[in-house]
C-alpha cells in the first residue's frame, strides 16, 4: 500500500520565525505526493470519488489527480526543510517541493521538546513522532579594530542671482490738458484730412468734441531684475574611521527529528532528519568612531 508523504508534512512547522533544517529522508515504502487542485476542483474530486462517479466531469478530475500525482520509491534522499508558523515546504532532492499550511492550534516547541502528533488528533494519514533539540554554545572573546562610520549635519550657503519684476511705469494721459483751448490759439492744429483727424470745433456730428492730436502712449511691459541673495540648506556628511571592539559569536544549533508510522500497526513508512546552525556576533564594548 502506498502512503502520502503530504499527510505528514504539515506538523514540522515550528514557531516563530523561518527555520531551514539540511537533512536526509529516508523512505522504507514507495510514497506518493498528490499535488491538490484547485479548491472546487479538489471538492469535486472528493465527492466523486465518494460516489465512484464515472461522469465526463469526474474522469476529467481523475485525469488532473493523476498528472498531480508524483511517486517517489524506497531510499535516501537529500531534502530541505523550510518551517515557519503558518507553513512548510519541503524539498525532495531538488525535484519534488511540497508546501503545507499548518492548523493555527497546533503548538509546536520553539527550541527544545517532543513532537508527538497522533493522526487522531491532526486528522493527518500518519502518527508523527519526533524531536526538536537546540544547543547553545559561544566562543572566547576577542578584541580587534573595526571601521566605522558617522554622519554630521551641515549647514551649506552660496551666493545667487534671482530674478524679480520691476515696478511698472505710470503712463497715464494728462487728463487736464485742455485741446479746445489750445486749437482756439492755433487754428492750425484743427485742421486734419476727410477721415476727421484734428477736427475743429463745430464740425462734424458732435461739435463740441474735439480728438486729441497727442500720441497716446502704450505702457512699458514689465521689466526684469536681478538681485544677489543668500541660499543656505542642510546636508548630512559621512566620515570614515576606526572603532575598538570587542565581541564573542553565539553559535544555535538546531536538530530536528521524526518519524511518520501508520496508526493502525506503528509500521515505519519514513523518517527525516536535519539541522539548522546560526551565528550570532554579539559586542560587548565599542569605542566611539575616530
Amino acid at each position: 500500500m502506498k502512503a502520502l508523504l503530504m499527510a505528514a508534512l504539515g506538523v514540522l512547522v515550528l514557531s516563530g520565525c523561518d527555520n531551514v533544517f539540511k537533512g536526509v529522508l529516508g523512505l522504507n515504502k514507495t510514497l506518493q505526493i498528490v499535488e491538490p487542485l484547485k479548491r472546487d476542483d479538489q471538492r469535486q474530486l472528493e465527492r466523486c470519488e465518494k460516489r465512484n462517479s464515472n461522469s465526463s466531469r469526474c474522469r476529467r478530475l481523475y485525469k488532473m489527480r493523476d498528472r498531480n500525482t508524483k511517486t517517489i520509491e524506497p531510499g535516501q534522499y537529500s531534502a530541505k526543510l523550510t518551517a515557519s508558523k503558518s507553513k512548510m515546504k519541503l524539498k525532495i532532492d531538488k525535484d519534488f517541493t511540497l508546501e503545507v499550511k499548518v492548523p493555527s492550534d497546533i503548538d509546536l516547541p520553539r527550541n527544545n521538546g517532543s513532537i508527538n502528533l497522533p493522526a487522531s488528533e491532526t486528522g493527518f494519514y500518519y502518527d508523527i513522532n519526533g524531536n526538536l533539540e537546540t544547543q547553545i554554545s559561544n566562543s572566547e572573546e576577542q578584541n580587534a579594530v573595526e571601521n566605522c562610520s558617522w554622519t554630521e549635519p551641515r549647514t551649506r550657503c552660496e551666493w545667487v542671482y534671482e530674478t524679480y519684476p520691476c515696478a511698472d511705469v505710470d503712463f497715464a494721459v494728462d487728463e487736464s490738458f485742455d485741446i479746445s483751448g489750445e486749437l482756439s490759439k492755433d487754428p492750425k492744429k484743427g485742421r486734419g484730412d476727410d477721415r476727421g483727424r484734428g477736427r475743429r470745433p463745430g464740425n462734424g456730428k458732435d461739435p463740441g468734441k474735439v480728438r486729441d492730436p497727442r500720441p497716446r502712449p502704450r505702457p512699458r511691459p514689465p521689466k526684469t531684475c536681478r538681485r544677489r541673495v543668500q541660499r543656505c540648506h542642510t546636508e548630512y556628511v559621512t566620515f570614515y574611521g576606526y572603532k575598538d571592539v570587542s565581541y564573542y559569536h553565539k553559535y544555535t544549533d538546531r536538530f530536528i527529528d521524526f518519524v511518520m508510522t501508520k496508526p493502525s500497526n506503528d509500521e515505519e513508512i519514513g523518517a527525516f532528519a536535519g539541522e539548522n546552525h546560526e551565528t550570532e556576533k554579539i559586542y560587548t564594548y565599542q569605542s566611539s568612531c575616530r
